[in-house]
Order: C-alpha cells, then sequence, then structure tokens
C-alpha cells in the first residue's frame, strides 16, 4: 500500500512539472536576437538563438520537434509549407513574424532543410 502511495505522489509531480512546462510554452516569449548586422541573415546562428531551446542545437527534438536527420523534410517537404510554420506557428510552436525579419525566415528554413540533415 505504501509504494503505491509513492508511485502516486510521483505521477501527481510529474503532472504538476508537465503543466508547467506546456504553461512556459504559452506565456514565454520568443528569445530576442543578439545578432550582429554581418549575422543577420546566418541560419545557423539564428537556429542557435532562437531554435535550439526547443528543437535541440543539433535540431534533435527536445520540447520542439526533431528537425534533423530528414525529419523536417519528411513531415514538411515543401519548404513554404515551414515558412509558414515560423511565421505562424503551429500547436505549441509560437509565431516568428513579428521577432524574425523575411530574409531571417528564409536563412533558418534553408539551415534546417539542410545543414541539419547531416547533423544528429
Amino acid at each position: 500500500m505504501t509504494f503505491k502511495r509513492v508511485v502516486t505522489g510521483l505521477q501527481i509531480l510529474a503532472l504538476i512539472g508537465a503543466a508547467f512546462t506546456v504553461l512556459e510554452l504559452f506565456v514565454k516569449d520568443p528569445p530576442a536576437l543578439t545578432l550582429s548586422s554581418a549575422d543577420a541573415a546566418n541560419g545557423a546562428e539564428i537556429f542557435q538563438q532562437v531554435c535550439a531551446g526547443c528543437h535541440g542545437s543539433k535540431g534533435e527534438g527536445q520540447y520542439g520537434k526533431q528537425l534533423n536527420d530528414g525529419a523536417v523534410l519528411q513531415s514538411l517537404p515543401q519548404k513554404a509549407d515551414e515558412v509558414k510554420i515560423v511565421l505562424n506557428g503551429r500547436g505549441l510552436m509560437p509565431s516568428f513574424a513579428s521577432t524574425l525579419t523575411p530574409q531571417q525566415v528564409d536563412a533558418v528554413v534553408e539551415f534546417t532543410r539542410t545543414e541539419l540533415q547531416t547533423a544528429g
């Protein structure tokens, strides 16, 4: 009987932790960019500053979906569909339309569709 109470208590704590994580994703503003003008269109730099917190530094997925090893190309074969998600958000992913310029969106999407596909 004691073991069952411990397990139930741990399950409740896990649910509370998961609820706070999901809440943080909804409340948290997208990260601000701190790029120099030379890096403003560097997809790798933009990814590390804006996307890696959820998608992992190599696109391996954490809170956000996996993007490396062909995952983004399989789920979003058309580049325009990925651009739309970055701009408008989807599910727990926030919109970056007011955070990134069109050139930055294009650079980070191109990075996820090329360089991340061999990273793992």
